[in-house]
């Protein structure tokens, strides 16, 4: 199935396709060199040292983070700690521009979405919120065997630091106010091996993004605590690279540290967390470097 059939088995054609096409008048035939040169120079500094040169969409997390508070309470101790949220708007992707085997996917969803309407439900999958299919997975795809099964241009292959990794596609299904049928894609890695608890150790790896047939945004964003440790890493192509490295205090009942990444490519968010314990603090501080100054 196709990028269209796609569109058609969520549930209606998409309008059609406009084309666009940009013509350089053909009376300009002389140019100066002079001035060519100077409109070349200056396309060389925007993209030598604009952030996001190569991002098709331009999208990043606001500057200036939002502050609020929240309590928390141990041991009968409360504390309160002022918090800090960057947002973003991405925008979603249009089913068209999907053109890999995932669209198998799309007529059961369909199907499925249709039945919950109707007070029935088929048990395919068993995983099920409110009676609307959420999730469907495919499992055991490498990161290009995963990029390609989805088949967006702008979605890379999910980087990891190990050769060895678990992986899950998942589809989600959405029957509520807004939803579009096949509404998000996220594809996941993980370590097969986490270790002992003295000796923890586990990393996920992510993207995902939102599907929509009209021009549409998703808000997402990162959060912290001032216990926490926020900090950007500008990867080797200009992306600002989000990482946290949460305080023990602020990381609930768990006593293993955690460091987070994220990064919007493209109009795709891009994510890292790692639990670990203490002796593999600057291995988990290695890896998040690494991560996010691939991009």
């Amino acid at each position: 199935m196709n990028g269209n059939g796609f569109i058609e088995s969520i549930g209606g054609l998409d309008e059609a396709l406009i084309q666009e096409a940009s013509a350089i008048p053909s009376s300009r035939k002389r140019h100066i060199r002079s001035r060519w040169l100077s409109a070349a120079a200056c396309l060389v500094l925007l993209f030598g040292f604009t952030a996001y040169a190569t991002d098709m969409f331009g999208i990043r997390f606001s500057d200036t983070p939002r502050e609020g508070s929240m309590t928390i309470t141990s041991d009968g101790v409360t504390n309160e700690y002022k918090t800090f949220n960057l947002d973003a708007a991405v925008p979603t992707v249009k089913p068209k521009y999907i053109k890999g085997d995932v669209n198998d996917l799309a007529p059961i969803i369909k199907n499925n979405i249709e039945a919950a309407g109707k007070g029935e439900f088929k048990e395919n999958p068993p995983h099920t919120y409110q009676h609307i299919p959420e999730l469907y997975f495919v499992n055991d795809l490498s990161p290009e065997e995963a990029a390609k099964y989805i088949g967006y241009e702008y979605l890379e292959p999910v980087w990891f630091p190990y050769d060895t990794y678990d992986s899950t596609i998942t589809v989600g299904g959405d029957a509520g106010p807004g939803g579009f049928g096949l509404t998000s894609i996220r594809i996941h890695y993980y370590n097969k091996d986490w270790g002992q608890w003295d000796n923890w150790f586990l990393i996920r790896s992510e993207v995902w993004f939102h599907i929509s047939k009209t021009d549409s945004e998703v808000h997402t964003g990162i959060g912290w605590t001032e216990k926490d440790n926020h900090y950007t890493i500008t990867s080797k192509n200009g992306y600002e690279c989000h990482i946290i490295e949460y305080s023990e205090k602020t990381s609930g009942e768990s006593m293993h540290g955690r460091i987070s990444g994220t990064v919007i490519k493209n109009g795709l968010v891009y994510l890292i967390d790692m639990e670990y314990s203490e002796n593999n603090r600057p291995e988990a501080q290695r890896v998040v470097r690494e991560w996010a100054e691939h991009f």
